[in-house]
């Protein structure tokens, strides 16, 4: 007869026991890094005081390297002439992904009064203008802040207000936390997003003269939620060092951001292209400069301080040592539980799941007793029916095992 123990493990179903372990897909570092990006050469989106250059120029004056252990992006550190703007870099790759683990480790971020760098992702093509395929900003900060941000944008219906989490949001113009992320939000400023802050260190002067760090952005519309983690450089899960990350075991991400169908349905980002870029000023930057740099805010705009002095910029780069996309097997996706809008509980087809799991299995083992108890009594009765069997001190108690039941 099977043991309760083996019934337990099978009634319960494969659950976490399956680990859910992410195959590297792409790993985007080496002399070759390049080839994989196009340099987006057109005005600045976000109204920023640049000038994207392309592969050749950006090249030419050393503001992109690769080699095989490092990727350097950076802006222009020279002199820039009255109505110019300063040269710099966004990248965005060939390749565009519709799920995926991406990780990136750095060892230095641009960082400085006017920079707002970010590694981020967004979607669109002739048919489908932004937002209508979302942006996913992993990475993003602005001027010195200390902390990074990590954000959606998106076309309407995609609303976090109901995702119970620990996590720490941006505040709109009244103070409370922005957790509507369409870019027209009532009450919100124009293109906020829903923005959510990581750990103190996670970005600017702090994390680069730590050694820098790594981030790691699961985008995962089956299990339907976006999260993110932060670790300092060395504390690195040993799972990931060894490229076979399992997130679930990670614990609490600084961010996330639920995909489910009632709070933000996992349509809202599709073939979405990893970006890379430094703008100075802009929309955000330029607003922000009077309160991040109330020093140089009060002789000059935001504008006027990127142009003033190479020195100004001389920490505007990225120092990039690994960028990794892994994703998960197809196989394994049927295996997974049902996914959760709190990431720090379990979600109502997870709890119903466990539930009658229990359920069933004591139903087994109850049955399993039964069985045992029937076989147990039998062989008393053939012992009964024998009790030449029976050493003589046996036969005196054996009245009592006669009792009615």
């Amino acid at each position: 007869m099977p043991s309760p123990v083996l019934v337990f493990a099978f009634l319960l179903g494969p659950g976490r026991a399956v680990a859910k372990l992410y195959e590297r897909t792409s790993s985007y570092l080496g002399p070759d890094f390049f080839t994989s990006w196009d340099f987006f050469t057109k005005p600045d989106p976000t109204g920023g005081s640049v000038r994207y250059v392309s592969f050749e120029e950006a090249a030419s004056a050393g503001m992109v390297k690769a080699t095989p252990n490092r990727v350097f992006v950076g802006v222009d550190r020279g002199p820039v002439l009255d109505g110019e703007s300063r040269r710099s870099v966004r990248i965005e790759s060939h390749a565009t992904f519709n799920s995926g683990l991406f990780v990136a480790t750095v060892d230095h971020v641009p960082t400085g009064c006017g920079v707002w760098p970010a590694l981020w992702m967004y979607g669109d093509d002739a048919q489908h203008a932004w937002p209508t395929w979302g942006e996913f900003d992993i990475v993003e900060s602005v001027h010195e802040r200390n902390s990074v941000m990590t954000s959606l944008h998106t076309r309407e219906d995609c609303d976090q207000s109901r995702v119970v989490s620990n996590t720490r949001w941006m505040p709109n113009p009244a103070g409370v936390d922005a957790k509507n992320c369409f870019i027209y939000a009532k009450g919100q400023f124009a293109n906020q997003g829903c923005s959510q802050l990581g750990p103190n260190g996670s970005m600017g002067a702090e994390l680069n003269s730590a050694g820098g760090g790594t981030f790691a952005a699961e985008w995962d519309p089956f299990a339907r939620h976006m999260r993110t983690w932060f670790w300092h450089a060395g504390t690195e899960p040993n799972d990931l060092r060894h490229h076979r990350p399992d997130p679930d075991t990670w614990g609490q991400p600084y961010s996330f951001f639920s995909l489910d169908s009632e709070v933000c349905s996992a349509e809202h980002f599709q073939n979405l292209r990893l970006v890379i870029d430094i703008t100075l000023c802009g929309d955000f930057a330029s607003a922000s400069f009077g309160d991040d740099c109330p020093v140089p805010a009060q002789f000059m705009t935001c504008e006027e301080y990127i142009r003033s002095d190479p020195e100004t910029v001389s920490r505007a780069y990225w120092s990039i040592r690994a960028l990794d996309v892994y994703q998960l097997p197809s196989t394994l996706r049927s295996t997974l539980p049902e996914p959760s809008t709190n990431p720090g509980s379990p979600s109502p087809g997870q709890r119903a799941f466990s539930l009658a799991s229990v359920a069933v299995v004591c139903i087994a083992i109850g049955f399993l007793g039964f069985i045992w108890y029937l076989r147990r009594r039998a062989h008393s009765l053939n012992c009964i029916r024998a009790p030449h069997g029976f050493p003589p001190r046996m036969m005196v108690a054996m009245p009592e095992m006669l009792a009615p039941l």
